[in-house]
């Protein structure tokens, strides 16, 4: 057993955002049951000037969830690149770029793509919630902002969504399942976190801010349909790998969520974020 992740490990995790209306669908049911009314992307660039940046890139952009609240903060000649392992995002992320009124385009090389910019080309480097599948972009970040930019980052805390977890841990072991100490989700996340996100950046970095971002997601026995159909796209998150019996964990998971919902009139999970707000970043050093 091992408490960290593969590349291939991460990646087979990635493959759960290829269903791209389902991934929109459920960052929906995320956002309306979030206990925190404020947005995660208004607190990330609230006290930021960001009149002055003209190229700004969003890694991991998904469908543009991150890109999308620069609207009206950007200078009017401002342009804005998505990147993202996955073709089928273009549209979804083009759409939301230019419903923020911002010129955009998008790439679908995935991070990869990183490495064939040139040093000093962008203002800012925005990321959301993806940073932990390639921690050791950093540096290339570092490389590709210019003096003065800016790199953005919105990451979990931890532990996240702890009551999922304990749940989830409680049923392997009455099941008597064997699986590793924590739990894949846990293991991508502590990659970079709100607990060693300064430590990795801080090579890089010469000022780094952070923020904290509280908030938790409350379902009621009506949102149990909610809840279901966020655990079963994110099934491959909570689950040990390598497990065959998925419909058996699904339905004991699914029904002692039921069950809580029935028995107290709420399942809260608690989901804390980190942001992390850097400049002056250090160039060719030794690596």
């Amino acid at each position: 057993m091992t408490d960290s992740l593969t590349t291939n490990d991460t990646g087979d995790l990635a493959e759960v955002f290829s269903d791209v209306s389902t991934h929109m669908l459920v960052s929906g049911i995320i956002r309306d049951q979030l206990t925190n009314s404020l947005d995660v992307r208004e607190e990330a660039f609230r006290g930021v000037d960001l009149s002055g940046c003209r190229t700004v890139l969003d890694i991991g952009c998904g469908f543009g969830f991150f890109s999308g609240g620069l609207a009206g903060k950007l200078g009017p000649d401002a342009e804005i690149t998505g990147i993202d392992r996955y073709e089928k995002y273009r549209n979804p992320y083009m759409e939301t770029a230019g419903k923020a009124g911002l010129k955009s385009n998008f790439i679908s090389e995935g991070i990869s793509a990183v490495s064939q910019f040139d040093e000093c080309s962008y203002d800012m480097v925005i990321c959301s919630y993806a940073l932990y599948f390639f921690p050791d972009f950093i540096p290339e970040v570092a490389r590709i902002l210019k003096d003065d930019g800016m790199f953005v980052v919105i990451t979990h805390s931890c532990p996240h969504m702890k009551e999922l977890t304990y749940l989830i841990n409680g049923i392997l072991t009455s099941e008597n399942m064997p699986h590793e100490r924590l739990l894949p989700y846990e293991m991508l996340i502590n990659r970079f976190c709100d607990h060693n996100g300064t430590g990795l950046l801080a090579p890089w970095f010469s000022n780094i801010s952070r923020k904290e971002f509280r908030s938790e997601i409350v379902f009621t026995p009506p949102d149990f349909e909610k809840f279901a159909e966020y655990f079963r796209f994110k099934f491959p998150f909570f689950i040990p790998c390598g497990k065959k019996d998925e419909k058996k964990l699904t339905d004991l998971i699914l029904n002692k969520v039921d069950q809580l919902l029935e028995e107290t009139g709420s399942f809260i999970i608690t989901k804390d974020d980190t942001i992390f707000i850097c400049s002056k970043p250090v160039k060719n050093k030794t690596r």
